[in-house]
């Protein structure tokens, strides 16, 4: 697939990220800390999309992408909770930056589980 189109994925993904960060939400929780949980998911997602990006540069194998996916979705979780701060009705959060971090550890080690165990199967 075309590396310009992983990047293109990725970025949007993104910016519906800032999109949401900068709306106020109200109202009640599906469940206790569902949004921790949705923290989680969200930055998971977007560790899986930078690993996939990575992908098309010149970084190879897991021990360089799987952190480098990481470290990017939780620096992007970092300027939401500092842009969070700027939008009425809003507040950062360090245990939301946690679950952010904990999300992208997790999104990356997926995507890198699932890449390698893709690259066995056809035998790379």
């Amino acid at each position: 697939m075309n590396g310009s189109f992983r990047w293109i994925a990725t970025l949007a993904y993104a910016g519906v990220i800032f999109y949401l960060s900068s709306r106020t939400w109200g109202g009640a929780e599906l469940f206790p800390h569902s949004d921790k949980v949705i923290h989680l998911v969200i930055y998971a997602g977007l560790a899986a999309l930078c690993f996939w990006a990575l992908q098309g540069t010149s970084l190879r194998g897991r021990s360089q992408l799987f952190p480098m996916a990481a470290v990017m979705a939780f620096l992007y979780g970092v300027t939401d909770e500092l842009h969070q701060m700027t939008v009425p009705g809003r507040e950062a959060s360090a245990a939301d930056l946690f679950f952010d971090g904990v999300g992208a550890v997790l999104g990356a080690w997926v995507a890198s589980a699932i890449m390698s165990k893709w690259k066995r199967r056809e035998g790379r």
